[in-house]
């Protein structure tokens, strides 16, 4: 029976069997497609497995169970011609008999072929259980030998193919979906079966296609999803019966071999005419205001864009030195040469209130048309638990304001420092404004003379941003007092110091309640004291102590924005509080209300203060030397 008398079997089972499938699990299999990282990854177990075997890992448990529990029924009393001749080159089946062992369990459940003696006796459970655990994890699920009374222990290897001894899958914690775990026996019997289910079933699309579904992105999807896995359980179950065996005709295995066929397949069929505008109404009726991402865009030569697909070759920043719009979105100009941007995306209703200054060093606004809606940022990928970022799904006029800042600084810094905020709103189109226009680089680009690159006061101190320190800390500074007296007027004891870095076997335990503690350096005639997410130095007691014979001061911050610098003179504290809500000494010439380099600007004010700073040298020989104290 060649392949033109086997389609007439196959259309008439597809019915019966297309009635059984519920709509969710279809219209998940009908919208597969590959994910380049996947797509790669399947590549490479496909290497080593059939091709249905290692699409079979991408179903995922849940849905090969839901589609094993609603067709088992079906598939056990499905009847379909088998293609003799078609399976003729397939190698003669390597096993007699079969089990299913799972690990936490001695049960082992085996099933006779035709060739096994009726008066075969049952491998022992024990025996089983002991082999099965013998396999090594990566070897699962996997064909194990379990001991037949005609062979001796010596001639059997842990994971075999051969004729002579019972065969069996071994899973752990019975977490394996029984379609997976089916599929696996099959091929391991049968090689090459599961690549012939496939074969067959690439040569009979036409008969799976459904040119005239209609609906929902949901019906749509349902429909052909529901096509194909109609064709491939038909095909599936006549060459699996085909092969004559107990395990190659058990409706898990059929279902198993049908799935990883589908997924194979699937991907590379197109969609019916009418799914796109379905997908594409769908995410319009889904699209709410306001949108708000926090996204990284990949740079490339010194550009990243929002576009509908395409990819911008290099642009003209000189109307404005930052943004310019293409065809289907917008060139953003970066300092960063090549690399990854953090920015943050807000899509609005309606135009912002108002224009946000502080922060950024250029703020520029202009229009561009969207041809069709939906522009991304270039080096976006769409992942299953979190949707890209993207513009409104609809054409139009549409408003771009892009705020950046720290562009001057990443030729030094690599771009560390340097990030973006995209507002979008859909408008009439206007002339571009520049709202601010402060960084070097826009100056050139514009071809106006750059303004005097200006040292800001605290520069040197911008490095706690990138040091152990940077989420939250204390650091203060003393002058007058010995570093002994430093540490018990913080509560220590110098005569009891502990590693500074935390026991790793507390992290074991789980016990992350740490004790608080404070490491001390004399430097020059000051002493320094850190608390790594600690903040005893700003407590005012520990202050006036601190500065009982001289000066001390300190600056506290942490992860959730708040912030106090601190300054004493011979035990009356002169200030505390927050340079941003009340005027603080020793803070001219810095810009509290722009939160950036907020915590180096309160090292700058410290050392003036004290007459002297921290220094990223200093923290090195901190931690070099990894001691501290407890506090209380």
């Amino acid at each position: 029976m060649g392949i033109k008398e086997f389609e007439p079997l196959v259309v008439a089972a597809l019915p019966g069997v297309l009635a059984a499938i519920p709509g969710e699990p279809a219209a998940q299999l009908g919208r597969f497609a590959w994910r380049e990282n996947e797509r790669r990854a399947s590549r490479e177990r496909g290497r080593r497995r059939p091709r249905a075997q290692a699409a079979l890992d991408e179903v995922g448990d849940l849905l090969a169970e839901r589609v094993l529990g609603a067709l088992e029924l079906t598939v056990d009393r499905l009847v379909v011609g088998t293609p003799a001749d078609l399976l003729a080159g397939l190698p003669p089946i390597t096993a007699t008999s079969y089990g299913i062992g799972s690990f936490g369990s001695t049960a082992v459940d085996t099933a006779p072929t035709d060739s096994t003696p009726a008066d075969s006796t049952p491998p022992d459970s024990t025996i089983a259980a002991t082999t099965l655990a013998g396999i090594p994890m990566n070897a699962i699920p996997a064909v194990v030998a379990v001991p037949d009374p005609a062979v001796s222990d010596s001639a059997l290897p842990d994971v075999v193919n051969a004729g002579s001894a019972l065969f069996g899958i071994a899973t752990i914690g019975g977490g394996t979906s029984a379609a997976r775990t089916g599929a696996s026996l099959v091929e391991q019997v049968h090689p090459g079966a599961s690549d012939l289910v496939v074969e067959l079933m690439e040569a009979l699309l036409d008969k799976a296609s459904v040119p005239d579904a209609a609906g929902n992105e949901q019906e749509i999807a349902g429909q052909h999803g529901a096509a194909h896995l109609a064709l491939a359980i038909v095909v599936s179950t006549a060459v699996l019966r085909g092969l004559g065996t107990a395990v190659a005709g058990e409706a898990s295995a059929i279902i198993g071999v049908a799935l990883g066929a589908v997924v194979t397949v699937l991907p590379g069929v197109p969609k019916p005419p009418g799914y796109a505008a379905a997908v594409l109404a769908k995410r319009q009726a889904e699209y709410l205001f306001p949108q708000w991402s926090s996204a990284t865009a990949r740079v490339t030569g010194n550009q990243f864009w929002l576009t509908e697909g395409s990819i911008p070759a290099a642009a003209d920043f000189s109307a404005n030195g930052l943004v310019t719009a293409v065809p289907d979105g917008v060139v953003i100009r970066t300092g960063m040469a090549d690399g990854q941007v953090r920015l943050t995306v807000n899509v609005l209703a309606e135009p912002p209130d108002a224009v946000e200054l502080n922060h950024w060093d250029e703020v520029v606004e202009i229009s561009w048309t969207a041809p069709r809606g939906g522009a991304v940022l270039s080096g976006a990928t769409s992942d299953r638990h979190r949707p890209r970022c993207e513009t409104p799904p609809w054409p139009g006029d549409y408003r771009i304001r892009v705020h950046v800042s720290a562009r001057d600084d990443s030729a030094d810094r690599d771009g560390a420092d340097e990030s973006y905020r995209l507002v979008v709103w859909q408008a009439p189109a206007t002339e571009a404004l520049v709202h601010k226009a402060t960084d070097r680089l826009g100056h050139r680009l514009r071809g106006e003379s750059e303004p005097p690159q200006v040292v800001a006061p605290e520069a040197e101190y911008r490095w706690v941003n990138r040091s152990s320190l940077s989420e939250a800390a204390t650091v203060t500074l003393v002058r007058g007092l010995s570093v002994d007296e430093v540490i018990r007027a913080f509560g220590g004891d110098p005569a009891a110091p502990v590693p500074l870095a935390p026991d790793a076997s507390s992290f074991l335990r789980m016990d992350y309640h740490l004790p608080q503690k404070v490491a001390v350096l004399a430097v020059d005639d000051a002493v320094i004291a850190v608390e790594e997410n600690g903040f005893r130095g700003a407590d005012l007691e520990t202050v006036k102590a601190l500065s009982r014979k001289g000066v001390a001061g300190s600056v506290y911050w942490n992860v959730n924005g708040n912030f106090q610098f601190t300054v004493a003179t011979r035990g009356t504290v002169a200030f505390a509080g927050d340079p941003r809500v009340q005027p603080a000494p020793y803070t001219e010439g810095m810009d509290f209300a722009d939160y950036r380099h907020r915590t180096a600007k309160g090292l700058a004010a410290l050392a003036r203060f004290i007459g002297r700073g921290i220094t990223e040298d200093d923290l090195a020989v901190i931690h070099l030397a990894d001691e501290s104290y407890v506090l209380p």
